[in-house]
């Protein structure tokens, strides 16, 4: 063994270069709404190349791991995240069991994170009841004031609340995707990520469950280049994964 190779091995069983930690995306039956093509790859893809730097493994009843008590635990898994996919009511009949499992995951420190689908899971009625009481996700193209009014396939237009934006002008591929609404006592603990430009309400954000700390977006911001192209979609700005990543940063490290 060469001397490099040993010393990196010493360094990981002392602790002096920290593993990435691990993060959990889940998939559905496949074939059905829980479990569209790519979906969960794309968000894996998300997590780890963010700053985070996730060790990612795909979990579902029909993979090699489900979640359960023993797999699901804050000491192993740092995030979990629910993909998108087709309608919420078929998915739930393949989610609903895990609501007291994700709650006591995020309550105990554990972290979630919901885009498009899910999002929606995170609300109520049917729900995992993540977002605080009088908040609750519902369909952008039906709110007031929508730039969308189907849902096709198509591209929004967010304002984005970054690092040094305030309120810039975004696009985010689109597909029947929620609005995030708060209740004014929930929004003041939360971070309004992305508002959806045409008419304020949230399209992205991040607040606290009990120890832990849950982030919801309606849009895709996992969606490449190819996603656009299959759909004959063209984005004003060049496709990027800033928003997604800002997202999964605020929620790992605890951040408003």
């Amino acid at each position: 063994m060469r001397f490099g190779e040993l010393f990196v091995l010493l360094m990981l069983s002392t602790g002096a270069i920290a593993k990435p930690p691990k993060a959990f995306v889940w998939r559905g039956k496949p074939g059905t709404d829980a479990a569209f093509e790519g979906l969960s790859e794309a968000a894996a893809d998300l997590l780890r190349t963010s700053s985070v730097k996730y060790d990612v493994e795909i979990v579902g009843p029909y993979e090699k791991r489900d979640i359960n008590r023993e797999t699901l635990n804050v000491r192993e898994v740092s995030l979990i995240l629910f993909p998108g996919g087709g309608d919420l009511s078929p998915t739930w009949k393949q989610t609903k069991n895990y609501k007291r499992l994700i709650q006591e995951y995020v309550h105990s420190g554990g972290h979630y994170v919901g885009i498009c689908l899910g999002a929606y899971l995170a609300g109520h009625d049917p729900g995992f009841e993540l977002l605080p009481k009088g908040s609750d996700t519902d369909q952008y193209i039906t709110s007031s004031k929508s730039s969308l009014k189907t849902e096709d396939d198509a591209v929004v237009q967010v304002d984005y609340f970054g690092k040094e934006s305030m309120g810039e002008k975004r696009w985010l591929y689109f597909q029947d995707g929620a609005i995030i609404k708060m209740s004014p006592k929930a929004l003041q603990e939360a971070t309004v990520l992305a508002r959806y430009s045409s008419n304020q309400f949230p399209a992205a954000v991040v607040f606290p469950y009990g120890h832990g700390r849950v982030g919801l977006i309606g849009p895709h911001p996992e969606a490449n280049r190819s996603w656009y192209e299959a759909e004959g979609l063209t984005s004003p700005e060049e496709v990027n994964f800033e928003i997604g990543h800002r997202l999964v940063e605020l929620v790992h490290h605890n951040k408003r």
